[in-house]
């Protein structure tokens, strides 16, 4: 990292960052040797070692397809805000931004039931939408993923990087 005064390492900031973004950007490697990147909704949960990312997606597609052949992957969350009437160091905007590699775990409810109950309950409450009562067969061509990023191999930024999880 160039700009080692925008890196955000305080972990408190990091889940207030994580809050803010709306989707993320999963990128996983092409067939044909470019990425392969989609915007997903998602969920996460995080501790002093990993990051826990949620997605669903349909049992069958590319996605699905390529997480078979490789499972490793590439998130990348964003956000730009325009503060123009308190500009912070010359600047009247912030861009966030945070890159994490993992791979991908597919939670089958068929064989998984738990742990895709409790994948969907994280991106549910990260979305901010209730959770209906739903049986499995409900969702029978719905898989969760579960991508475990360790924080080593991550890079979070802020122009403003201030001591405030509200980042006003």
């Amino acid at each position: 990292m160039i700009r080692s005064d925008r890196e955000v390492k305080d972990p408190v900031l990091i889940d207030a960052m994580l809050a803010q973004f709306s989707t993320m950007v999963l990128s996983l490697d092409g067939e044909d040797g470019h990425p392969y990147s989609v915007p997903m909704n998602f969920g996460y949960e995080m501790d002093d070692k990993n990051l826990r990312v949620y997605v669903h997606f349909t049992k069958r597609g590319k996605k699905v397809d390529l997480m078979h052949r490789d499972p490793r992957c590439t998130l990348q969350f964003h956000s730009f805000l325009d503060f123009p009437d308190s500009p912070y160091k010359r600047h009247r905007h912030d861009y966030r931004r945070m890159t994490a590699k993992g791979s991908m775990e597919i939670l089958d409810p068929a064989n998984r039931l738990e742990e895709f109950r409790h994948a969907h309950e994280v991106l549910m409450h990260c979305n901010a939408r209730e959770m209906e009562p739903r049986h499995t067969s409900s969702v029978p061509n719905m898989y969760m993923g579960r991508i475990i990023c360790i924080w080593a191999g991550s890079c979070v930024r802020s122009i403003r990087c201030v001591p405030n999880p509200s980042f006003r």
